[in-house]
């Protein structure tokens, strides 16, 4: 049953992560204006931050409401209602652990972009 509700979300989860990425790269051109405009000597990975966020939020939001519509489709094409509910929060823990590595990777990214640009 877990590999049905994978196949059956894994567009979602690619959006996910191309939210996160989008999130990203807005996060590293708001970075890069910052250092030109205010000529700061200190930094901060903003760019993580706002990934982080954006992972977050957009985890929590569609969390909520694909439940339900996922949820009515599986019991309407024959699903057993028992082995559907551990099979989806397998899958939903799936997508927290893929966004979350995404964030772990933007980190080192950009921990070694601010330190060959910003020694």
């Amino acid at each position: 049953m877990i590999v049905k509700v994978l196949k059956q979300r894994i567009s979602e989860m690619w959006v996910l992560l191309g939210i996160s990425a989008f999130a990203y790269i807005i996060g590293t051109i708001l970075f890069v204006v910052i250092m030109a405009v205010d000529k700061e000597t200190t930094t901060f990975e903003i760019a993580t931050l706002i990934e982080a966020i954006a992972a977050t939020m957009v985890l929590v939001i569609t969390g909520s409401f694909t439940f339900s519509s996922n949820y009515n489709m599986a019991v309407g094409m024959g699903a057993v209602r028992k082995s559907y509910i551990p099979s989806y929060y397998l899958v939903n823990m799936i997508f927290v652990f893929a966004e979350y590595g995404l964030v772990v990777v933007s980190h080192f990214i950009e921990s070694a972009q601010i330190n060959m640009l910003y020694p």
